[in-house]
């Protein structure tokens, strides 16, 4: 098998130029295709194949730009490609096409038939008559107001899984209550899955959570069974704490203001900790572990230089949890990062997306977070930063700085192991490894196995 046929299946690169070539639109000039992005790069059940998404930009002769979203299929030499070939045009429903210099299937299709809410929410008129029965069974007081319009926008979407869509409300009663919503989010699911999401949100609003000054969480709106459409409130805000550490990260000196906030997201993420919440799935290091050594080997087997940099500090990672036990479990959010904390216009802190709400040692959001944070302010700030440079142990430096005041007043309202947090971060560095090698980074792979690196000597691992 060539070597590079992985890479070059997934480089943005080398997609656009087998495109031009094999697509009659793009050949002809009737569509410009001006960029290409890949994401949600899976391997299959039999490890035999691979699927990405992939967000093809295009421009039209009058200029008018959008973006197509194709589904991909990476198909290694011996194995018989999907039948490609259709009467759609490029981009429309059901358009599909082999490049067999990448041995890639692309195809779209009309709608996301797992998610089937996802047609019906961004849809004014089938959204607005869902949103309206959901809302006065809410607030049966407010039966007399009536939606004259509804504006959604999809502001995350992972096919057939889930999606989370912001809805403008357009009241038709001029004098509307002042407690009726001017925008809800609508979470979308898969119907089977839907219900427990929301029935999770449910118990966090019925917890302490819903009175308590530390963090404040979106009201259960309502539920629609038959299109897995969990409705809540929107959280009005000014910016995520994501943006306020971009902003932080990318000038010479820390800010006492921003570990403020750092300090009270800690005291935050301590209050759901502590809120008695039993729902959701259980995580377990057993699990998380060994979900990240099959990525690796998978990973490995398509990119050879990515063994070199994981192997041995997995072993060395799952020796090391051997020997920290785990804290007992809590409620917790699943997916904790500075894009899921709100600041709000009142100075207080808001928390959103719990669809992977769980049953956790605190560990895992705690590492989680803290990985983030050094993601970005080594990676995401627009400058490279290499393995061996002096750019990279300034920032992790400063990050640390910001991790310790997290965790420690984290200890002030409850119990973790920091020992445990670092052996979670470990693990989760590992998967800023892998995620920069499904992207084909080497640079920026390298880069975080040095950071990796570090994390291990500077806390014994």
């Amino acid at each position: 098998m060539d070597p590079t046929w992985f890479e070059r299946g997934v480089s943005p690169e080398s997609v656009s130029v087998s495109l031009r070539h094999h697509v009659p639109e793009i050949r002809s000039g009737t569509v410009d295709l001006t960029g290409c992005r890949v994401t949600r790069l899976r391997s299959t059940e039999d490890g035999d194949q691979w699927t990405a998404t992939y967000l093809l930009d295009v421009a039209g002769r009058d200029g008018t730009g959008s973006t197509i979203t194709a589904h991909g299929t990476l198909v290694p030499a011996g194995a018989t490609p999907p039948t490609a070939g259709s009467a759609s045009r490029f981009g429309e429903g059901g358009w599909s096409c082999w490049l067999p210099d990448l041995r890639l299937h692309l195809h779209t299709w009309s709608a996301d038939a797992e998610l089937p809410g996802l047609h019906v929410i961004t849809q004014e008129d089938s959204a607005r008559s869902v949103l309206e029965q959901v809302l006065r069974a809410h607030r049966p007081a407010a039966d007399a107001v009536r939606l004259r319009g509804c504006q959604a926008t999809v502001m995350s979407y992972k096919a057939g899984l889930r999606a989370t869509v912001c809805c403008d409300l357009d009241l038709a009663q001029a004098e509307a209550p002042s407690d009726w919503p001017r925008a809800v989010v609508a979470k979308v699911h898969r119907v089977d899955e839907g219900r427990a999401c929301h029935d999770v949100l449910e118990a966090l609003w019925a917890s302490p959570l819903r009175t308590g000054k530390a963090l404040r969480i979106a009201e259960p709106v309502g539920y629609v069974d038959s299109l897995g459409i969990s409705v809540q409130s929107y959280l009005e805000h000014d910016r995520t704490l994501k943006d306020l550490l971009a902003d932080s990260f990318s000038t010479p000196t820390d800010s006492e203001a921003v570990h403020d906030v750092i300090r009270a997201t800690a005291v935050g993420l301590a209050s759901l900790h502590t809120s008695g919440v039993t729902g959701g799935a259980v995580t377990t290091w057993a699990d998380e572990l060994a979900t990240v050594e099959a990525k690796q080997a998978k990973l490995a087997s398509v990119v050879p230089w990515l063994d070199g940099l994981t192997r041995d500090s997995l072993t060395r990672i799952g020796r090391a949890a051997a020997r920290t036990p785990p804290d007992q479990p809590t409620a917790a959010h699943g997916s904790f990062r500075p894009a899921q904390v709100l600041l709000l216009p009142d100075g207080g802190l808001g928390l959103i997306d719990f669809d992977k709400a769980a049953q956790a040692e605190p560990a895992v959001d705690i590492a989680l977070f803290l990985t983030k944070l050094r993601h970005s302010a080594v990676n995401k700030t627009g400058e490279a930063v290499g393995p061996d440079s002096t750019a990279l142990e300034e920032r992790s430096s400063r990050v640390d700085s910001v991790a310790d005041a997290f965790i420690g007043a984290y200890q002030e309202r409850a119990r973790v192991t920091e020992r445990r947090v670092r052996v979670w971060e470990a693990l989760e560095l590992c998967s800023l490894i892998l995620s920069a090698t499904k992207r084909v980074l080497p640079d920026r792979a390298a880069t975080c196995a040095a950071m990796l690196q570090r994390h291990l000597v500077a806390h014994g691992l």
